[in-house]
């Protein structure tokens, strides 16, 4: 018995240790980006769940572009869906690739840049079966839903990377 919660404490430990944590469960204090505000330029359901990421890791979003120290850009979300294979029987598709696309930056109310122009651009592989057309539509959609969390957790990652000396808001 003492063996086993040793083991589970050391395991404990080293997990620790090594930097994992739980999805959500970074402290806000690795932020060093002061408010943040979202600009969606035909990036609507991406901001949106941009935010949400933003509310899990409790950074600070400003009501509007003033009041922010930092202006996170969204452009052009795009969906697409290509052919990947068809039968050759029967010339019908077997499988599609789906995608997503947009655009992001990160400037400073005034106009300097923090993080330049950069695509993201995510890609899955979903088999199409054309005798079930309703549940592989719904497969599509739900797919879509993960690729746009994908891109909001990417694009996370991203922000976090950004330092800067001192939010424009604590400067006296």
């Amino acid at each position: 018995m003492i063996h086993r919660i040793l083991s589970i404490m050391i395991a404990a430990l080293l997990v620790a240790g090594c930097g994992y944590h739980l999805r959500g469960s970074a402290a806000a204090g690795g932020w060093n980006l002061g408010r943040v505000y979202v600009v969606d330029s035909g990036a609507a359901a991406l901001a949106a769940e941009l935010r949400n990421q933003l509310d899990i890791f409790q950074v600070k979003v400003a009501r509007n572009a003033q009041e922010a120290d930092a202006l996170v850009h969204l452009d052009r979300e795009k969906y697409d869906r290509r052919v990947l294979s068809v039968d050759p029987e029967t010339g019908k598709v077997r499988e599609y690739e789906i995608g997503i696309e947009t655009v992001l930056s990160v400037t400073r109310p005034d106009g300097a840049i923090l993080l330049a122009e950069t695509p993201i651009d995510l890609r899955r592989n979903f088999t199409f079966d054309e005798a079930s057309v309703l549940g592989k539509t719904l497969e599509e959609g739900t797919l879509q839903a993960e690729m746009r969390t994908d891109a909001a957790e990417i694009i996370m990652r991203r922000l976090q990377t950004l330092h800067l000396p001192q939010p424009v808001s604590a400067r006296p």
